[in-house]
């Protein structure tokens, strides 16, 4: 039961772009443990005497299981009592998550550094407070339809939206195909129809970064210069990039 566990507990906090990497290290040096452990329990025993080589395992084991306590970070967050009155912040204004050490346990943690924190995610969009030693849920939307017509690109602008609103997010989103007219700026419809450049533009002023594929807006004749304030002339390359940093990707 041990062994998938531990396994599990590695997936489940690195993030999925070196997730398999820290996997790795992690098999790397557990599975070490069962040469170099026996030789350095061997070498105790016969310096000393068996019980000496059984407390130095525990101490060891000990000391592993602190250093985990310490730097590991618990995933599901659990504001205590006291916090929960704050809105679930502690009283460094950080959101509360549980800890086996208590309060001083969490702010030693925070302080400690981890490879768990990751860089900032560029100019995308990061709505709400967000834990200091949490990175944030990563959502990258790529929109194909035409913004009229249907209402795929519409509904996808609408959830793209509602999740700037939330706190721990982080979203990029990128037109591509007959989606990139929606980024054309000077649009007229309706009175009460929905406008997918404000809806952009509405997005942008969230600070999200709004990518639009520059080979497809010269087939359709858009220049950079007319693209809604915010949004950029992209490239696949840069689609690629997004995607790999993204824990989410939805299409529409």
């Amino acid at each position: 039961m041990v062994y998938p566990t531990l396994l599990a507990a590695i997936a489940d906090v690195a993030h999925p772009s070196w997730r398999a990497s820290s996997v790795g290290v992690h098999r790397l040096w557990r599975d070490l443990g069962y040469a170099i452990g026996a030789l350095i329990a061997g070498i105790t025993a016969d310096a000393l005497d068996l019980e000496a080589a059984i407390w130095l395992i525990a101490a060891v084991t000990f000391a592993s299981g602190l250093v985990v306590a310490i730097r590991m970070r618990e995933t599901l967050r659990r504001a205590a009592p006291a916090e929960a009155a704050l809105g679930g912040r502690g009283r460094d204004g950080v959101h509360a998550r549980w800890w086996p050490f208590g309060t001083r346990g969490a702010a030693f943690a925070r302080a400690w550094p981890r490879r768990g924190v990751v860089a900032p995610w560029g100019n995308s969009c990061v709505a709400g407070t967000i834990d200091a030693d949490r990175h944030a849920m990563k959502f990258l939307f790529i929109l194909n339809a035409a913004p009229y017509g249907s209402e795929h690109t519409y509904n996808g602008l609408r959830l793209a939206g509602s999740l700037s609103k939330r706190e721990g997010v982080e979203l990029r989103v990128f037109l591509i195909g007959d989606a990139v007219s929606g980024a054309h700026r000077g649009q007229k419809v309706p009175s009460g129809y929905y406008n997918v450049a404000t809806m952009l533009g509405a997005l942008t002023h969230r600070a999200c970064a709004i990518g639009v594929c520059g080979s497809c807006i010269d087939a359709r004749g858009i220049t950079d210069a007319e693209l809604v304030e915010g949004a950029h002339r992209s490239s696949m390359e840069e689609l690629t990039t997004w995607t790999l940093e993204a824990d989410k990707v939805i299409t529409f």
